[in-house]
């Protein structure tokens, strides 16, 4: 016999799911569309700072003409470094974040109309005690809880302070590792270094990438005049690399690669093959026939 009571509860649960997922959906979109978002430049700033003294620093924090809002936003200060992966986080390490205690901000809220920008200043008062090397820290600009609407979005953007104590700094590192593949079945050629910097403060390192053909002393790309360099954090290690874009999907190559960090420099010299797996297949079945052809030649030959 039919369960009607069945068949209804079912139906009852079915419509309710529908109108559970409808809102969040709704929920969703309204999120996104009343989202308060903003701009803050420069992204990130380099400071020398003197024990016992003050320095002065400001950054820009924007409502966008594109935001139809007024932006609340509120500002703190966190510390900051890098993690394995190079991404930064925002927790202290060691010595390296006093400076979160000497940054004061001159307002921690502001609100901002459409396409409105404000000067955000700050003041960075140096102990006279202050250790030399380098000092980080983040000023954090987040969307204040609960504007932009009801279902206003978490938004915010970090702006990064690089300090260096000026006093007895200590620049040192090494280049542990070196390398360029020899054999690339895809993709581009790549120079990889990995660098540790062993001094007190943060210091570049400058990658530089030649390419050469095969039989030619022509370069066919270089960025000698315009190195590229990575920022490496003291007491850090990091994995940096530097790519040829345009690499060619066939052919040979000879390739220079150095790498300079605080007066240490190594280079790699190497012939690198680009060649495609679909011809390096058609080159091992080449061989495989040309093995094949000779056993054959033989093989007739011992009969005769």
């Amino acid at each position: 016999m039919f369960n009607y009571s069945k068949l209804k509860s079912k139906i009852i649960r079915a419509f309710g799911a529908f109108i559970g997922a409808s809102f969040l959906a709704c929920a969703f979109f309204v999120s996104n569309a009343s989202a308060v978002q903003f701009t803050v430049s420069p992204m990130n700033q380099m400071k020398v700072i003197t024990p016992g003294e003050t320095e002065r620093g400001s950054l820009v924090v924007a409502n966008p003409a594109t935001n139809t809002e007024v932006a609340d936003v509120v500002l703190e200060i966190r510390p900051f470094s890098y993690n394995d992966d190079n991404d930064p986080i925002f927790e202290a390490k060691e010595d390296y974040s006093q400076i979160v205690n000497w940054i004061t901000l001159g307002k921690t809220e502001y609100s901002l109309k459409p396409n409105e920008s404000i000067e955000v200043p700050f003041t960075i008062d140096v102990p006279q005690n202050a250790p030399a090397g380098g000092q980080y820290a983040s000023i954090i600009v987040r969307g204040k809880e609960g504007s932009g609407g009801m279902f206003n979005e978490f938004f915010e953007i970090a702006h990064l302070i690089y300090a260096e104590v000026a006093g007895e700094t200590i620049r040192q590192g090494d280049i542990i590792d070196i390398n360029i593949p020899s054999f690339l079945l895809s993709g581009n050629i790549t120079g990889s270094a990995t660098i540790k910097n062993t001094g007190n403060v943060h210091s570049n390192a400058t990658h530089t990438l030649k390419i050469f053909p095969l039989f030619s002393n022509e370069e066919i790309y270089t960025n000698e005049e315009n190195p590229q360099t990575n920022l490496i954090m003291p007491g850090s290690i990091r994995a940096t690399n530097v790519t040829w874009d345009e690499t060619p999907s066939i052919g040979i190559f000879h390739v220079l690669y150095d790498v300079e960090f605080e007066g240490v420099k190594k280079e790699v010299d190497k012939y690198v093959i680009v060649c495609p797996i679909w011809l390096l297949f058609l080159i091992i079945l080449g061989i495989i026939l040309i093995i094949f052809r000779i056993l054959s030649v033989k093989k007739k030959a011992d009969k005769e």
